[in-house]
């Protein structure tokens, strides 16, 4: 098992043990992940439903929590280890074109 599949699986894990509760991101970033976001970003690639929420005290420090609302229903749906590597391209054409439409021609 890689470093990364081993990460996601550990914040799966402490997702899943507070399944509709709201975790907050000391909390997440003990388990010494690294890159939390890209990990959080392939679960819900995978199917996983996380939600996040940001809040400034009043002193204008930045709290965030996420929260694990459900997971995959489709049992053929495409497990964390499977899921599309961080910064791969998907397969559904460019980007740009799907954003902007055609290129223009020069």
């Amino acid at each position: 098992m890689s470093a990364r599949q081993t990460q996601r699986d550990r914040l799966l894990a402490l997702l899943h043990s507070r399944e509709n509760e709201w975790v907050p991101l000391p909390e997440i970033l003990a388990l010494g992940i690294a890159q939390f976001g890209a990990r959080i970003l392939e679960l819900r690639r995978a199917g996983f439903d996380i939600a996040n929420k940001i809040e400034r005290d009043e002193s204008s420090v930045v709290h965030s929590w996420y929260r694990l609302l459900a997971s995959p229903k489709n049992p053929e749906a495409p497990k964390p280890e499977t899921a599309m590597p961080f910064g791969a391209v998907p397969s559904d054409g460019d980007w740009y074109e799907r954003e902007h439409g055609p290129r223009s021609v020069q």
